[in-house]
Formats: structure tokens, sequence, C-alpha cells
């Protein structure tokens, strides 16, 4: 995995431009598409990538995966971000005005609350850093992120349920304050972005804002931890995936599928929406696709 992701990113860093930054300032004009849009809804979107830890030659790197259109693993770049940099969460802005995957800028953010951001490094519009809260007093680390649907913000989220905004992103609550039963592990936001939900490792859901609950896994005894959650594009439900494969449907989103009887290699990573799907990815890269 490390070595076809290497190569996937040694290809891409052909077409960046010089010099990869780390923090971007936010005042950059928009992307300009009104002599030419070539762009789908899914184009217009930023869209979330899964952080994918992999162990090679004795040493731990974080490889940051999108999925491409045709439902391929992508390689990620940010410049700056040193494959051995801890990330917990990765984010890819929207295209450029041709609708290119490889035009996509992101953000991956690490458990300290640091944002690692590609600015304009490719052509789409530009994943700037609005802040991030590595200068903060954390009480627990940093799990998770979402960016907002303009793309010029991002909620930050920590394993408390603490949670931060920059940029455009506002805040709707959070469980700082209370007394979890088991760590938050991750977040999705509504469609209208005045919303979110928690997920902890138990399955447990914490819904603010305009997000609905509509279930949950925290009173059940699960074989393994939830990795990860992701919505289904009317807001009106959600899919949640254990580290096993265990796939869980709560409101309008439909079972298409699991891989929770598969003998996996390694766990999931995360899973991702795809169509009227969706995708689970393992820590040793490897796609399950269903529906």
């Amino acid at each position: 995995m490390r070595r076809a992701l290497a190569a996937l990113a040694a290809a891409a860093t052909c077409a960046l431009l010089a010099g990869g930054v780390v923090a971007t300032p936010a005042t950059a004009a928009p992307l300009n598409c009104s002599t030419y849009d070539d762009r789908s809804a899914t184009d217009r979107a930023p869209r979330p990538g899964v952080v994918v830890p992999d162990v090679y030659s004795f040493a731990t790197y974080y490889d940051l995966v999108g999925i491409d259109d045709d439902g391929e693993p992508t390689s990620l770049y940010i410049g700056g971000l040193p494959y051995d940099q801890k990330t917990v969460a990765v984010w890819e802005n929207a295209t450029d005005c041709y609708g290119y995957d490889s035009s996509r800028n992101a953000w991956a953010v690490a458990p300290n609350g640091r944002i690692y951001s590609s600015g304009a490094d490719f052509s789409g519009p530009r994943a700037n850093n609005y802040g991030d809260a590595s200068s903060l007093p954390l009480q627990r680390p940093i799990v998770g992120m979402s960016a907002t649907a303009t793309g010029e913000g991002y909620w930050l989220v920590a394993s408390d349920g603490g949670i931060f905004t920059y940029g455009d992103a506002r805040f709707h609550g959070s469980t700082g304050n209370l007394r979890l039963n088991k760590p938050i592990v991750g977040m999705s936001v509504t469609p209208t972005g005045n919303g979110y939900w928690l997920v902890a490792s138990d399955g447990g859901i914490f819904a603010f804002g305009d997000a609905q609950f509509h279930g949950s896994t925290g009173n059940l005894r699960l074989n393994k931890p939830i990795s990860g959650m992701t919505v289904t594009p009317s807001g009106n439900g959600y899919w949640m995936v254990a580290s096993d494969g265990g796939v869980f449907t709560f409101g309008d989103a439909q079972f298409r599928g699991s891989a929770g009887s598969y003998n996996l290699a390694a766990p999931i990573a995360g899973m991702l929406t795809r169509g009227a799907g969706y995708l689970l990815l393992g820590q040793d890269g490897q796609i399950y696709s269903f529906g």
C-alpha cells in the first residue's frame, strides 16, 4: 500500500505548483467558472477521504486516500505534510471548472488540532487554512473534521465531543460537557450545514442543529468498535461501520451489504458514500464496494 500510494503521490507532485505550503491565507479569489463550467453537483462539493495507517519498514505512515468518481482510490497530496505525521481526518475541496478529480485541493488534521492544507497546489478551489486548534489546551485529541459545503470553513471534533469551528462553519452544540460512555470517533454534517452528528465508538449518536436522531447502536453489544459513519444524500439517515466491516443503517439509509463475515486482512478505517451505496476502506487500502 505504501509503495503504491507513494508512486501515486510522486506522479501528482509533478503537477504541483512549486512550494507546497502548510498554511495559506484565507483571502484568495474564488474559482471563477462563469465562462466555462463542466462540473456536476458532486464536483462542486467538498468530499471526505480516509486516513489509512500503514506500517512499512518498521515505521507507521499515514496515507491520505480519496475515492474518485469511478470508485477508485486516489492518493491525496498536501505539501509540507510528512508521510509519517499522524493525521486523523482528510477532506478534499471541490474540483476546477472542468470537473477533474485531480484538481481538488485538500485539508488534513492531526490529533493536536493542527491543520495541514494544500492551499492552491492544484487547479481547483483553494483549501485555505482558516485556523486550527494546535495552540489550544485541548482536553482530548482531535479525532475528526468536516468541511463546510462552500469549502470556506471546517469543523474539528475531539474525542470528548468538543467542537471547534473555523471559517464559515457554525457551532450548533457539543458533548464536551457530558460524561460519555465511549469516546467520539467522528462526525458528519447535514446537507444544509446547519447541524451535525457525532458518533462514538459504541455507536452512540449525538445530534445537533437540524440533524435528526434516527437511531444508534449505543444499547447493543458490538463485536468491534465503530470506526466511521456517513450520511445519506437526503440527510434523513446514516450508515455506521465497525472496524470488522459490520454495517448498521438508520433512517432512510439502505443496507447494501457488509464485510462483517469477511476474513479481513486489516481493520476497516472508514466508509464513504458512493451513489446509492457505500465503500468501506481497509487499513491495508483494500476497498469493499456495496450497492
